[in-house]
């Protein structure tokens, strides 16, 4: 009897160890399969949020892209955790279309003005062609369902300025959505405004960027709209936009950009004394070769080739390397 009891009893206690490292290895793997609907896990929306936030309200711009950049690897790990978690995907688009724009610490309507949205750095555009990858796979994981504005927008933009997609199929992919919109960002609102004016809609464009896009509450409003009014082919307005700039800018910078701009206009007008003499006031605010180029463009087409040759041997030798400066050159 005594061996019999024993038995069972030891027959008891390995029966609770088996039943025990069950219900761990059942709890583990609960744990492991629901990770990202756990709000103790190491990382999750909100606090990538946050993040996100608060490290775009860093001050210093190096000290900005750092934190941004080690947010991207935290990003990554968390899209490997979250596959078929489309949020995962935005999240991330989000901070790429952050880091596209803070390399060059410019916004969209700085760098528009500046004439150098085709000059993105090869960095800024590896990451817009993220967001571009990141939103089309949320876009997939939503079965085609809609998408926030915003980030259908952030799409639009990084496939505008990377060259990703056309301007008529970018234009398509949010003019449905935007107009009935009514709460856009200013850079939004300048964005979409541009992308129509691209897109053969410039009455459209201007329009919508009169009603929307702050164009008479700022300097780089009015720059912005004078631009606008350029690209629109609406010269005369255009003239006029940048002329009354200049009268009030005190601004050396905005007053480059004005002659920069009136230059380019006259030129397109065969207005080559006009033109030359905005490019010449641009010049001696600064010393672009860039300006340099246009003013032996203008001497050319008013017959001073020996004024063009001067001007164009010393962008030469300001940049050797600049290919357009050597073509000139050689032909004339």
């Amino acid at each position: 009897m005594y061996y019999r009891y024993k038995s069972k009893k030891k027959d008891r206690r390995l029966l609770k160890f088996i039943i025990f490292v069950g219900l761990a290895g059942t709890l583990v793997y609960m744990l492991y399969t629901n990770k990202a609907k756990l709000t103790f896990w190491r990382i999750n929306q909100n606090r990538i949020i946050k993040s996100i936030d608060d490290v775009s309200r860093i001050q210093d711009p190096v000290k900005r892209v750092e934190e941004l950049k080690k947010l991207g690897e935290d990003l990554e790990s968390y899209k490997k955790e979250n596959v078929l978690d489309p949020e995962a995907y935005i999240l991330a688009s989000k901070l790429y279309m952050k880091l596209g724009f803070n390399l060059d610490n410019r916004s969209f309507s700085e760098m528009y003005i500046d004439d150098s949205l085709s000059s993105l750095s090869r960095e800024s555009r590896s990451y817009l062609i993220l967001v571009i990858r990141d939103l089309n796979k949320a876009i997939a994981l939503n079965d085609d369902n809609d998408i926030e504005l915003d980030d259908l927008l952030s799409l639009a933009k990084a496939a505008f300025l990377t060259g990703y997609y056309g301007n008529d199929y970018i234009y398509t992919l949010v003019n449905s959505r935007i107009e009935s919109e009514e709460n856009i960002s200013v850079e939004n609102a300048r964005f979409y405004s541009l992308l129509s004016i691209m897109s053969g809609k410039a009455d459209e464009g201007l329009e919508y960027l009169r009603r929307k896009g702050a164009v008479d509450d700022s300097v780089q409003g009015k720059l912005f709209m004078a631009r606008a009014l350029t690209d629109g082919m609406k010269y005369t307005d255009a003239i006029m936009a940048f002329q009354s700039i200049l009268k009030g800018a005190e601004d050396v910078n905005v007053q480059r950009i004005c002659y920069l701009n009136l230059g380019r206009i006259y030129f397109n007008q065969s207005l080559y004394r006009e033109s030359l003499e905005q490019y010449t006031a641009a010049l001696n605010i600064s010393a672009d070769n860039n300006c340099r180029i246009w003013i032996a463009k203008n001497h050319f087409a008013l017959g001073e080739k020996e004024k063009a040759l001067i001007i164009l041997n010393e962008a030469a030798a300001a940049d050797p390397a600049n290919e357009e400066v050597m073509q000139l050159l050689s032909v004339k």
